[in-house]
């Protein structure tokens, strides 16, 4: 799959529990330096830091979400196999443990799917029919809890753009998929500033190469 580009702007400190005000100062500050991050080392402390801020904040899904996602990028990223497998069960641990607190948040879903998604690049061949069927319907329901939500959208189109073609995928099937997510995007008014808000730069690039010359 290709690089996705998570523009985030925001932000920790502590492992006590915070007042609203301050768990948003500190989700504020850890996004912040997630942001920064240069290695897949600075990532790896990143996504502790939002595991400690989830074990002080047990009613909070956000941190859990936050964590979940940088494994999954870091199984993305990396090459070996069994490191993958260690940060997409890393991933899978956290996105449990946030989809307990609400089953009924749209990001939490398309999560999920992209952590099939790094399933899939496990063993493309053996893991490709089945779990793309998962992450389909991961996205879907994200879909139904959110029709604003890009992001399952978005990332159902990378899903089909790299899919070859005898398969269904390709970039002719993926066009309308990032046309529709590319226009989500446009509108999309995050809850708050510690919100999900990532994947449009990235679904643009994505979209410009789908487009025929």
């Amino acid at each position: 799959m290709k690089t996705m580009s998570l523009i985030l702007a925001l932000a920790v400190t502590g492992t006590l529990a915070w007042s609203q005000p301050n768990f948003e100062a500190a989700m504020g500050s850890a996004l912040a330096d997630f942001g920064k991050a240069q290695s897949l080392e600075d990532m790896k402390t990143s996504a502790a830091r939002f595991e400690r801020i989830a074990a002080a904040e047990p009613e909070e899904w956000l941190p859990g979400y936050y964590s979940s996602m940088i494994y999954c990028l870091l199984a993305f990223k990396t090459m070996d196999v069994k490191e993958k497998q260690n940060y997409i069960d890393l991933a899978q641990k956290q996105i449990d443990a946030a989809l307990k607190i609400t089953d009924k948040e749209s990001e939490l879903h398309t999560m999920q799917g992209m952590i099939y998604q790094a399933v899939i690049g496990l063993d493309p061949m053996n893991n490709g029919a089945l779990y793309s069927g998962k992450a389909s319907g991961c996205f879907g329901l994200a879909r139904k809890l959110d029709p604003k939500n890009p992001r399952p959208v978005y990332l159902e189109g990378l899903s089909v753009l790299n899919t070859p073609e005898q398969f269904g995928g390709g970039k002719t099937a993926a066009l309308p998929l990032l046309e529709k997510a590319a226009g989500l995007f446009k509108n999309f008014e995050p809850k708050s500033e510690i919100y999900p808000n990532w994947g449009k730069e990235d679904c643009e690039k994505q979209l410009l190469a789908c487009k025929p010359e």
